[in-house]
């Protein structure tokens, strides 16, 4: 066999890391980089461990997946453990995601350096892919910084994912999360409703209602709060409590934005049997003497539409007429 020609070889890697580099051909550029072999390694590791000022990721994020397939964990651990140090949002949001997908990369890796670098990249960034790592590990240490992240719109799914991993050992957080706003000049912060809408569609799936005050939360001023305590409630509470919370998502519809509103309708046609004698309790047949063609508001037409699919008043047309 013909020793190999090492301006070949030269010349393959070379390409290999243009394509790696490309945003169009990045996949294949890692497959022909990884079957380059080590060798790749030192330019690899030059591409990832550089910032990149632009704020583009996504040739950084291809060489550490062609790292992570030839088995060069230092490298990525050194990127973990290396400061962010940008002001700029744009090179720090890029910065942010060749990490995340560095922590992923070493989900399986046992260097007793990743957890407390997880941990910290966690709690100071709220970086999606140490959270994910973290959740899939039911590391009960990052509780705090996964629920503060909740309040993060790029880190929520990472961190919605990793609380419903914890599972019940997740619960008491996410109650005190729920029932804590943060207040800035004595109003709460938006990052603080987003958190405690989070925490309690998330408690909705992990922990239970029996040892909850849900009252409050139930009548909180912020709609998608309330609508989501009234979900947790309707689950699993008494059916003095589960009437109460039919009572209070109607009532929310004259304030209800249209994703909430959409929220509001499933939860009604899901509890069908508390709905239907709510609304003739409330209602009754009022809600059938204004036809269908007339003016009428959102909340009303969401009542109707309701109403048909439970089946809780007169369908047709002629027993609306008689029935007014």
């Amino acid at each position: 066999m013909m020793p190999a020609d090492p301006q070949f070889n030269e010349a393959r890697l070379a390409r290999a890391l243009r394509r790696v580099q490309s945003l169009a051909e990045g996949e294949r550029g890692v497959l022909e980089v990884v079957a380059c072999g080590s060798s790749a390694i030192p330019a690899l590791r030059a591409i990832v461990l550089t910032p990149e000022p632009s704020g583009l990721y996504q040739p950084r994020c291809a060489a550490v997946d062609a790292l992570a397939m030839l088995g060069d964990d230092n490298t990525l651990m050194e990127l973990l453990e290396t400061p962010i140090e940008t002001a700029d949002p744009v090179a720090g949001a890029g910065e942010e995601a060749v990490r995340s997908a560095a922590a992923r990369a070493l989900s399986q890796c046992n260097d007793s350096r990743l957890l407390p670098t997880l941990l910290r990249l966690a709690a100071t960034w709220h970086l999606p892919g140490a959270i994910e790592v973290l959740g899939a590990r039911r590391c009960v240490a990052a509780l705090p910084s996964t629920i503060a992240a909740l309040g993060d719109d790029i880190a929520r799914p990472a961190a919605e994912t990793a609380l419903r991993n914890l599972g019940e050992a997740a619960a008491a957080e996410l109650w005190r999360a729920a029932r804590n706003p943060q207040l800035d000049c004595g109003e709460e912060t938006e990052s603080s409703r987003r958190r405690r809408r989070s925490a309690l569609t998330v408690l909705g799936d992990v922990g239970s209602s029996a040892t909850m005050d849900l009252e409050p939360l139930c009548n909180d001023a912020d709609a998608a709060i309330a609508v989501a305590a009234c979900r947790i409630r309707l689950a699993g509470g008494t059916a003095p409590e589960r009437r109460r919370a039919v009572e209070r998502l109607v009532a929310v519809l004259d304030t209800a934005d249209l994703p909430v509103r959409t929220d509001i309708e499933e939860s009604l046609l899901t509890h069908a049997d508390v709905t239907r004698d709510v609304l003739t309790a409330m209602s009754g047949p009022a809600l059938w003497r204004t036809p269908d063609t007339m003016p009428s508001t959102p909340r009303d037409r969401l009542l109707r539409r309701v109403t048909r699919r439970i089946g809780a008043f007169p369908q047709n047309r002629t027993q609306r007429v008689a029935v007014a």
